[in-house]
C-alpha cells in the first residue's frame, strides 16, 4: 500500500488547524466551537452545521434500511449551500479551508485545470457560510489557498 500526493487550490478562508491555531474568532452564538473542541470532529460535522443553518437540512444517516437515498439528498443540499470544507496537511492534523471553489490534483505530475469562477458569487456564498458558522476570519477577504496533502 503506498501513499499519494494531493494538491488543492481553494478560494475561501484558511480556517487553520486545532494543533497549531485557528485563523478565526468565535462569535458568542457560534455552534462551531463545540464541534471543534471535540477531538473527534469531522468535516461531516462542520458541513452538517452549514447544512442546518443555511438550507435547513437536518436529516442524519441512521442505517441503510432507514436512510434510503440519504447521501443523494445530502449531496443536493451541499450543492445548494455552495461551499465545502476542504482538508490539507495530514490525516492526523488536518488543516481546514472553507472553500467556495476547489480545484484538485490527485496524481504525480497532474495539472489543475480551472474552469472560470465568478468571485462575486463565491464571496456571497462564503459570507453566508461565515454567518452560519458564527465566526470572524482573521483575514478580511477570501483568498486563493494552495493546500498539499500526502498520505
Amino acid at each position: 500500500m503506498g501513499s499519494s500526493p494531493r494538491s488543492i487550490l481553494a478560494y475561501g478562508y484558511n480556517l487553520g488547524n486545532r494543533d497549531s491555531k485557528w485563523n478565526f474568532k468565535y462569535k458568542p452564538a457560534s455552534k462551531l466551537r463545540h464541534i471543534l473542541e471535540d477531538r473527534h470532529q469531522t468535516v461531516d460535522d462542520i458541513e452538517n452545521l452549514l447544512l442546518a443553518e443555511i438550507v435547513g437540512f437536518t436529516e442524519r444517516w441512521v442505517d441503510p434500511e432507514v436512510s434510503v437515498g440519504y447521501w443523494a439528498r445530502r449531496r443536493e443540499a451541499m450543492q445548494k449551500i455552495g461551499v465545502t470544507i476542504e482538508t490539507y496537511c495530514s490525516y492526523d492534523y488536518p488543516g481546514l479551508i472553507l472553500s467556495a471553489r476547489t480545484y484538485e490534483a490527485n496524481d504525480w505530475g497532474a495539472e489543475l485545470i480551472s474552469p472560470p469562477i465568478i468571485l462575486h458569487q463565491a464571496n456571497q456564498l462564503l459570507d453566508k457560510a461565515i454567518k452560519a458558522l458564527a465566526i470572524i476570519p482573521d483575514r478580511d477577504d477570501p483568498s486563493w489557498i494552495l493546500g498539499a496533502f500526502y498520505g
